[in-house]
């Protein structure tokens, strides 16, 4: 089974020649980059190309990757708008219960303290005021959910799941 992805920064510009992307960091993943040997990158409707990294570098609050010659000029062409992913790998151990990315949870189930599944992660924002999760229900509409203590009362990897409570309490609506 492959591994997760998390996304961790998208692609503002392309130097084609350089082979070299110019991304911006997701909130809170700007040290994700370092040390990086691989990355996905990920664009709309198409399966993400996983590309070797030559090096990393820092400019400002952008990140500059420069990939390995064998990645074409012409994919890099396309990478401009793309969103960067790396792997999740498996999640053994954790330091504490908080040791993780709210956008680690995407592609995780949605389930109620009775372990009823109520729906799935399927994105995540990051705002000044907490981060979002946005759960698609059933039904196929789509919420979004505050990442505070408050509304999210566990996240389990081992079991795949965002355990809230109660739901209806932390939804936000087009009508609120």
């Amino acid at each position: 089974m492959a591994d997760a992805l998390v996304r961790i920064g998208k692609v503002v510009s392309v130097n084609v020649p350089k082979r070299t992307l110019r991304v911006r960091p997701g909130a809170k993943h700007a040290k994700a980059f370092d040390g990086l040997e691989w990355i996905f990158v990920e664009r709309m409707n198409e399966k993400p190309l996983k590309c070797k990294v030559e090096r990393i570098g820092h400019a400002g609050d952008a990140v500059q990757i420069e990939l390995v010659a064998g990645v074409t000029r012409d994919s890099v062409n396309l990478m401009e708008g793309a969103v960067i992913s790396i792997s999740r790998g498996p999640r053994k151990q954790r330091r504490t219960k908080d040791d993780f990315h709210i956008s680690e949870t995407v592609g995780l189930a949605v389930v109620n303290a009775r372990s009823e599944t109520i729906g799935k992660v399927v994105e995540t924002y990051s705002t000044p005021a907490h981060d979002l999760v946005e759960v698609e229900l059933p039904s196929g509409e789509l919420v979004l959910v505050p990442a505070v203590p408050e509304a999210i009362a566990e996240v389990d990897f081992e079991r795949g799941v965002v355990v809230i409570e109660d739901l209806e309490r932390f939804v936000v609506t087009d009508e609120d």
